[in-house]
């Protein structure tokens, strides 16, 4: 985000959270996509959301590409699904930007390259910029329709291409990871939903029909990098964890290298105009922006991004009694990645990296630990 849109964010949540900012309960319903009830839980009291707006105006659009293709290719969706560059028995993986973007941003593109020299694929890319470059809580509304178009494309390609679900994995960065948890809810089998700092305001303690949620697919992993509380340190990412794994990266809040100095402490929204511009832009952009470029270095290499299984309690915004188990097994450490599968642990795993690309910190231990688990697994 620069810095004018950084205001436009800001500006929506203030919106949202004026007095009778609660819009009324609409029906709105389009061909092929069904029908969008505006009532609970998508509008109501502490979530005062507006409809979305029309699939027109939010204009989502998919490009592809896959190893035999030099760059991506705009992929028709409307009026009928065109599947002439898309191969039915590879895996497919499908991205999604976030918040005031757009497909051509860098992180998309680097994970595009990062998927396709590790996978004979079909890499989607999916922009909705017209519905995205708005204030935030219309654009937060808009997701609804796109993820309607992702599912009508993906179940497309099921019951009539026999695609597989099971060689579906969705990504998403911010509002992207919910747009993402939307077409899983309406998808039964979708392999793998990896959610890169999903959004907070307006998502997080809310009910699962609106955000993501380990349901959603048969694995869900999450990747935290700005998971302060909004109101009073201004992060966009959830804190919670939500997926069968949830990786908090450097604690999940503040990345390396994203300065903290001056940190603004706000008891509630009015507090925001008093804040530098400057800090609302890089709060809003670094920490953020940074789990997407974490997927991409844990694709990449050059060595191995483990997370380490951890308890802790979290209370009064912040966590105490914090453990982390360094001594990898089959149950206390994870891999970030696009292998994540093959490892049988779940729940919250703590990673530390350092501030710049390709940010991973070897581990030689944990790579002979997990090495050897492996051969011993294959033995068997």
């Amino acid at each position: 985000m620069d810095k004018s849109q950084v205001i436009l964010f800001i500006c929506g949540l203030v919106i949202w959270n004026l007095p009778g900012s609660l819009l009324s309960n609409t029906k709105q319903c389009y061909d092929e996509l069904g029908c969008f009830d505006n009532g609970y839980p998508w509008n109501w009291l502490l979530r005062p959301f507006p409809s979305p707006q029309s699939p027109e105006k939010i204009n989502t659009t998919f490009y592809i590409i896959n190893r035999e293709l030099k760059e991506k290719l705009y992929f028709q969706t409307w009026p009928k699904i065109d599947t002439s560059h898309y191969h039915i028995h590879k895996p497919s993986y499908i991205l999604v930007h976030g918040y005031y973007s757009n497909s051509d941003v860098d992180w998309m593109q680097n994970l595009t390259n990062a998927i396709l020299n590790k996978r004979d694929a079909n890499v989607l890319c999916v922009d909705w910029s017209k519905g995205s470059t708005t204030n935030y809580i219309q654009a937060a509304a808009n997701i609804r329709i796109v993820g309607a178009e992702i599912t009508r494309v993906v179940k497309h390609l099921i019951n009539f291409q026999m695609a597989n679900a099971e060689e579906f994995h969705l990504m998403g960065h911010s509002l992207g990871a919910h747009i993402m948890s939307y077409v899983g809810k309406n998808i039964t089998g979708i392999s793998r939903i990896t959610a890169l700092d999903p959004a907070q305001p307006g998502f997080q303690a809310k009910d699962p029909a609106v955000r993501i949620d380990k349901k959603d697919a048969k694995l869900v992993d999450i990747i935290h990098t700005d998971g302060k509380a909004f109101v009073p340190f201004l992060g966009l990412g959830m804190t919670v964890s939500v997926g069968h794994i949830d990786f908090f990266v450097n604690g999940g809040f503040a990345q390396p290298n994203c300065f903290l100095d001056d940190k603004p402490f706000i008891k509630s929204i009015a507090d925001i105009p008093k804040i530098t511009l400057d800090v609302l832009y890089n709060l809003a952009s670094c920490s953020h922006t940074r789990a997407p470029r974490y997927m991409i270095a844990a694709i990449n290499g050059p060595c191995k991004m483990w997370g380490y299984r951890y308890n802790a309690k979290y209370s009064h915004l912040e966590y105490s009694n914090f453990i982390i188990n360094k001594t990898c097994t089959k149950e206390s450490c994870s891999l970030m990645g696009l292998d994540t599968q093959n490892y049988s642990a779940r729940g919250n795993f703590a990673m530390e990296t350092s501030g710049s690309y390709p940010f991973c910190i070897e581990d030689k231990k944990s790579d002979i630990q997990m090495e050897n688990i492996d051969n011993a697994d294959a033995k068997n």
